[in-house]
């Protein structure tokens, strides 16, 4: 079951550490008359110089942009008020991002974010090598789910122990644009929730109990990920196209499998548990796609949809403590050295 749920999951979004350059990163071989291989123009730089930091934040930039014409009049002139996106460099911070209604800011994690990024890298570069397959893939989650210190793990090319230049300058480039777009769609999901709790802001009722105002935060949490969820349905129909929607099973399957029981505890008085809001926000999902004229491609994405359904009613079938006790032992046996290619 372990090695089944692991697989499913294919990534999502991406950052690290602002000094780890992309060809750092990739241990990309430079190419072309100045030694450097193009990076997607919105990013305006070499490939070489990238940081993951810089994909994450040109990211966000563009969901932005492509949000707003999901957003009536009324929501873009609420929404001007957020002070810009700030991106933290968190040691031991297990959240994707986090909205400070004090301040009007939505923060993001970045190594979280990086370790998702990592994880999308291997899933890529398992087109380019077959040693990265999805056995090596599965430990290689596990070693990011184990390690509490981010800045202790490393990207699939440096863990498998491959050379600097491994890499081509041509491919280095092809993998930046796709970490680009899975950034991009799991940055509008992330961005939409987070513009919810803007939007419809939750503050404790005269004479209600602790309790039942967490509960309250727990139920707007499922909200603003069905919120989430209707702005990537608007970017699929402007698109024309699923692959905005494809991302969001994948995010949750990472999710759930890289953070899921390492929040920090006052987590757990405010949101769902992760495989909770996993179902909440599949179930939505098919209910939408089920309204849609039937396509292969529709069809398709609902039977992913369902799988991510089923890894949620077996967490709770088995019991979290149990399914991710399991999943927490098994993770600590995976060491640096076993990542490494012979």
């Amino acid at each position: 079951m372990l090695g089944a749920v692991l697989a499913l999951g294919s990534v999502s979004c991406t950052t690290g550490p602002a000094g780890d350059s992309m060809e750092t990163v990739f241990g990309m071989a430079p190419a072309g008359p100045d030694g450097t291989a193009s990076a997607p123009a919105i990013l305006g730089q070499q490939t070489r110089s990238l940081t993951i930091r810089d994909i994450v934040r040109a990211s966000f930039e563009i969901a932005k942009d492509d949000l707003q014409p999901c957003l009536n009049a009324d929501r873009r002139a609420r929404l001007a008020s957020l002070q810009p996106i700030k991106i933290i460099d968190a040691k031991k911070l297990h959240v994707l991002s986090v909205y400070e209604p004090q301040s009007r800011t939505i923060t993001i994690s970045e190594l979280t974010w990086r370790n998702f990024a990592f994880a999308a890298m291997s899933e890529k570069l398992a087109e380019i090598d077959n040693r990265f397959d999805v056995e090596w893939r599965t430990r290689y989650r596990l070693f990011l789910r184990n390690k509490d210190a981010f800045d202790d793990v490393q990207s699939p090319v440096q863990m498998a122990g491959l050379p600097k230049g491994w890499i081509g300058a041509e491919v280095s480039s092809e993998l930046v644009r796709h970490l680009m777009e899975e950034a991009q769609y799991n940055a509008t999901f992330v961005l939409a929730h987070e513009y919810h709790h803007h939007l419809e802001p939750v503050a404790r009722q005269t004479g209600e109990s602790v309790s039942a105002f967490r509960q309250r935060l727990r139920e707007h949490e499922l909200a603003a990920d069905r919120f989430a969820m209707d702005m990537m349905l608007c970017r699929s129909v402007i698109e024309r196209s699923l692959d905005p929607m494809v991302e969001v099973p994948q995010l949750f399957f990472d999710w759930i499998l890289m953070l899921e029981g390492k929040q920090h505890a006052l987590s757990a008085e405010t949101h769902p548990l992760d495989h909770h809001r996993a179902r909440n926000a599949a179930n939505y999902l098919i209910q939408k796609l089920q309204l849609l004229s039937p396509s292969p491609d529709r069809l398709e994405m609902i039977g992913v949809t369902r799988e991510l359904v089923k890894v949620a009613d077996d967490i709770d079938r088995e019991g979290p403590s149990v399914f991710f006790g399991g999943i927490n032992e098994e993770a600590k046996t995976v060491t640096r050295d076993s990542l490494r290619f012979r």
